[in-house]
């Protein structure tokens, strides 16, 4: 029986990509997701999905193509193997590859996560949600990195307090390797040398255990409602965190980080071919950047 993680994680990643989920159908070895997106033309397209964690037998794929055939619909295998079984199959990889990364949680696809994402880095409660807003804070940046960056991104959580670790950090391997501190305050963070030395603090660390196996930091990446200190300040401070540690240190605003979000939920299959890279390299991170960048995509013709 397919994993039901796997399953949800697929359904959410197709209502991101702009598929109108149908019905779901769960068999003995696959579940079979019925879906239709329009095209460039305004027509419907259906599709019939099989997910599968094992390689089906011929009954089973003709079980599932005769199911497509009543609707219909294109019908597509997503499962391991390589048997000839007349029906298009792609491994579980290739289909979230196709399909522009895991959309791992349905929080960025909320037509509030913006709003709501940009009271709480303000550390203000947002309304319909229980909990504290630097804790909710954390959670929202966590699965907005993670949507827009269609890679893993890791939080540490509230089990690791006490340990010296930032909120978490980007370990992707098409993604720069980054760690992340979400700061929550009423009238904008401002940054310290006691900020500036947690934060180098944080860098050598993850160095002496893991440099060996995984590479160095690109950049240590900040996010909060806003920035207290003036661009030039804030510049000053990530070459200072670069003397010290050789890591530099980058920005992002809440509002940033939500337009982010809307511009690449209206093009899910862009994130992970966007040059994060360049992106994360710049001090203060903006949207413009982001713009320029799917642009440039757009223009090349290869992704739509």
């Amino acid at each position: 029986m397919i994993d039901a993680p796997e399953l949800q994680t697929m359904v959410r990643t197709l209502v991101a990509n702009g598929f109108d989920i149908r019905n779901v159908t769960h068999k003995a070895r696959c579940a079979i997701v019925s879906c239709a997106r329009f095209d460039e033309f305004g027509g419907t397209v259906e599709y019939d999905l099989a997910l599968s964690d094992e390689p089906l037998k011929s009954s089973d794929a003709s079980a599932f193509r005769r199911h497509a055939e009543t609707r219909k619909a294109i019908a597509i295998l997503i499962a391991p193997g390589s048997d000839p079984l007349e029906i298009a199959r792609l491994d579980w990889y290739q289909f979230l590859s196709r399909s522009g990364g895991a959309v791992k949680s349905w929080l960025p696809l909320n037509a509030d996560f913006g709003a709501h994402l940009i009271e709480l880095g303000h550390n203000r409660a947002a309304e319909g949600l229980l909990g504290r807003p630097d804790d909710l804070f954390e959670q929202y940046v966590h699965a907005g990195l993670q949507f827009i960056l269609a890679d893993q991104v890791i939080r540490y959580g509230q089990s690791r307090r006490g340990e010296i670790l930032p909120d978490g950090g980007g370990f992707g391997r098409r993604q720069p390797l980054f760690l992340y501190d979400a700061k929550a305050y009423a009238n904008g963070y401002s940054m310290s040398t006691a900020s500036l030395r947690q934060f180098g603090d944080y860098v050598r660390r993850f160095h002496e255990k893991y440099e060996i196996s995984v590479g160095r930091l690109a950049v240590f990446v900040t996010i909060s409602g806003h920035f207290a200190d003036s661009s030039k300040s804030l510049i000053r401070y990530s070459q200072d965190l670069q003397a010290d540690c050789g890591v530099p240190l980058a920005y992002i605003d809440a509002d940033v980080m939500a337009k982010m979000v809307q511009l690449l939920s209206e093009r899910p299959s862009f994130r992970t071919v966007l040059d994060w890279r360049r992106i994360f390299a710049r001090v203060i991170i903006s949207i413009e950047a982001v713009r320029r960048h799917l642009q440039n995509v757009e223009k090349d013709g290869l992704i739509r």
